[in-house]
């Protein structure tokens, strides 16, 4: 269209009418397959083009030719919708590519799909979502990367071994005010290079969370961070999907309140 002498909605005579119908045409060849199967696909497959000029909607049939999957029309409700800067929308698009290349290969997975944002976790099978429930993930500081992972095993009554920024930051001034209450209350443990320490005898008042030798475990039992059930999974950021034994937290809104992993309205159910 770059290349015409005059613009589309101008065109008056017979012959700028023909090349811009032309022009549109041979436009049409290079967007359909490149939309159907991705950029740099524009080379015209000819069963596509007998479906176009068949098509009694052409617009209806259009909308046929792209993705389906969740991910990719996520990717293009947003795209449509916001008012993105020339990065965001590089960005967008290349994720865009990447879902329109793995839909095909994970079209048919049971799989789970964690939507941080929207705080809400799918259950997809045969690409339809079967389920749903409410989940926390985690703060502005912590918070939970993205990732494409799976479920390895699930550890009913969990213990939980606190990530290090979670010891130093959440339960370290806890123990400096009060050890013994806090170890009481949550069923503490502690360990240095391995070996056990009692955490009521130790003077946490001597350590900041940038120096903090000790790690930190808690037993499985009601009031486990975890609750009843953990779903393990393979990534180097220890992320995985676990119950809560707060459950009054998902009534509120805005739920980035975790270290990073992401809490199970409904864990048991999942599982």
């Amino acid at each position: 269209l770059t290349n015409l002498s005059t613009d589309i909605y101008s065109a008056q005579t017979p012959q700028e009418i023909a090349a811009v119908e032309l022009a549109l045409t041979q436009g049409m060849m290079v967007f359909l397959p490149e939309l159907k199967y991705g950029l740099g696909q524009g080379n015209i497959k000819t069963a596509l083009l007998d479906q176009a000029l068949k098509a009694p909607d052409f617009d209806a049939w259009l909308d046929t030719q792209r993705p389906q999957s969740f991910l990719y029309q996520g990717f293009r409700r947003a795209a449509l919708a916001l008012d993105l800067s020339d990065d965001q929308k590089r960005k967008l698009a290349i994720n865009m590519h990447r879902a329109r290349n793995a839909d095909e290969q994970i079209h048919n997975w049971r799989r789970i799909r964690v939507n941080i944002p929207g705080f809400k976790l799918e259950a997809i099978e045969g690409g339809v979502v079967t389920g749903e429930m409410k989940v926390i993930v985690g703060q502005p500081d912590r918070p939970t990367p993205e990732l494409a992972d799976k479920i390895v095993d699930l550890k009913f009554s969990p213990d939980w071994h606190v990530p290090k920024v979670a010891a130093g930051v959440d339960l370290l001034p806890l123990l400096k005010r009060d050890a013994k209450a806090i170890v009481e209350k949550m069923g503490l443990q502690a360990y240095r290079n391995g070996k056990y320490v009692d955490p009521s005898s130790v003077d946490w008042s001597k350590y900041s969370a940038s120096n903090l030798p000790y790690t930190l475990r808690q037993k499985p039992g009601l009031g486990n961070a975890l609750g009843g059930v953990r779903f393990s999974m393979t990534n180097p950021d220890a992320i995985y999907l676990h119950d809560t034994p707060e459950k009054d937290l998902f009534g509120v809104n805005l739920r980035s309140i975790s270290s990073g992993c992401v809490r199970l309205e409904d864990a048991r159910g999942l599982a």
